[in-house]
């Protein structure tokens, strides 16, 4: 792949953010419906998706999806998936797990396997029949349910709360859920604890994502051991989540180190969350260690921990699957494993194509570093940034004043700075000094 040119700037190459922004967020469960890369200015260093400094990563949209068929729950992570085929059968009950802007688990919580059916509480109906009053709850249930989908969700709470008033016990979900989105966390913190105290303790992972919003740690720590040991699978990441970054506050039994081995053991009986979870951890451990960067990514072993931990949560988890393309494409470039670096590529696009952004900041950056291809590079940054994803211009603007069209990255570059990008506004000032540099000293530099 020929030797490496020296970098330039500060180029966005892909997310380094811790699992949780310490916000709150997460995968809400949810009612069921009724019955039925920076290269810029002087000293340049690039920060790579390994670590290398001075680039950030975009925001990705918080979604949920559930894990295809096959994930490796139930078969420790990074054995062979004929080993668990047993165990790999239950059909999902519509597990509704929402994703909450907010923090890294937005993306990542997402259940791996269904809930069993036990974990459903059924609607009013078919808890108390047919009858006029169930019934009428039952009506409410699904107009909250349609208006929350709609993102009327004053509307949402108003019929949740009168399903509530009618006995539909199921509906406090949908009336927490609905309180949440519109900021009203006291109250939906009740509301998902009154579900907790009238017999749905899996509840508990709700209430935790409340008590979050209020950074109420111990709380939300205690909620989540309520929802674990009802049997949510989702909720063990949560509450390691909890100790790695709140250990330590007040009233938190557990710290780093809890986080880790809950972590560890929950991978090692085939979690592919934790796998996800604990594999990035290790794989930003890496990639941030002194000395580290990319040469410390590249000095993890093919086959080893990390490796293992990301291919086992790459189906269920973008992070995973991120940095799983990251690693490998390191290893291509500093040991010269073509393999490897073919599989990082494919996963990348594969990523880019689902429309992760972060996969087509990194997919870019390999077209332009390892393989040359500016012309690919820039279609992937520029139908990127038409796309939305405001922190692209900085890349395809420093891409562009490479290949020598300087007024036009200019224009880019100034594009990403008039939407609130950081990285964006301090390479135009050093693209500035470059290209202008009497203008910058008179303070008539063209923006």
């Amino acid at each position: 792949m020929g030797p490496r040119r020296p970098p330039r700037g500060e180029l966005l190459v892909g997310r380094r953010r811790r699992l949780r922004a310490g916000r709150g967020g997460g995968a809400l469960r949810r009612p069921r419906r009724g019955p039925g890369v920076p290269r810029g200015g002087g000293g340049r260093g690039r920060t790579g998706a390994g670590g290398r400094r001075g680039r950030q990563g975009p925001r990705r949209p918080a979604h949920a999806h559930a894990a295809p068929a096959g994930s490796p729950r139930g078969r420790a992570c990074g054995e062979p998936a004929g080993a668990a085929a047993a165990g790999a059968g239950s059909a999902h009950r519509g597990a509704a797990a929402r994703g909450v802007p907010g923090r890294r688990h937005a993306a990542r919580l997402r259940s791996a396997e269904p809930l069993s059916a036990a974990a459903w509480h059924s609607t009013g109906v078919e808890q108390t029949g047919a009858g006029g009053a169930a019934a009428a709850a039952a009506q409410e249930h699904d107009r909250g349910v349609d208006a929350a989908e709609a993102g009327r969700h004053a509307e949402a709470a108003e019929a949740f709360a009168r399903a509530v008033e009618m006995g539909d016990r199921d509906a406090l979900l949908g009336l927490g859920n609905a309180l949440l989105d519109l900021g009203r966390h006291d109250e939906a913190e009740a509301a998902f604890a009154r579900a907790v105290d009238e017999g749905d303790p899996l509840a508990g992972l709700n209430l935790g994502i409340a008590r979050e919003r209020r950074e109420d740690w111990a709380g939300a720590e205690s909620a989540y051991q309520v929802a674990r040991g009802a049997g949510d699978p989702r909720a063990l990441v949560f509450l390691a989540d909890v100790w790695r970054w709140h250990g330590g506050e007040p009233g938190v039994s557990g710290g780093e180190d809890d986080a880790r081995a809950l972590l560890r053991t929950a991978a090692e009986a085939g979690d592919a969350e934790a796998c996800a979870v604990l594999g990035t951890w290790l794989f930003s451990e890496a990639s941030s260690a002194a000395g580290g960067g990319e040469e410390g990514v590249a000095a993890l072993p093919a086959g080893g921990e990390v490796e293992r931990l990301l291919r086992a949560g790459a189906d269920v988890d973008v992070d995973a699957r991120g940095d799983l393309a990251w690693l490998l494409r390191t290893r291509g470039v500093h040991r010269g494993d073509a393999a490897a670096h073919a599989e990082a590529r494919a996963l990348l696009r594969s990523g880019a194509s689902e429309g992760d952004p972060t996969s087509a900041i990194r997919l870019a950056l390999l077209l332009e570093e390892d393989l040359g291809d500016l012309d690919g590079a820039e279609r992937v940054l520029r139908s990127l940034a038409e796309g939305g994803e405001v922190r692209a211009w900085n890349n395809l603007g420093l891409l562009l004043e490479r290949r020598g069209r300087v007024v036009e990255a200019r224009r880019v570059l100034s594009r990403g700075v008039r939407a609130g990008d950081v990285l964006a506004a301090k390479n135009l000032r050093s693209f500035l000094v470059r290209h202008h540099p009497a203008q910058v000293a008179e303070g008539t530099a063209p923006l």
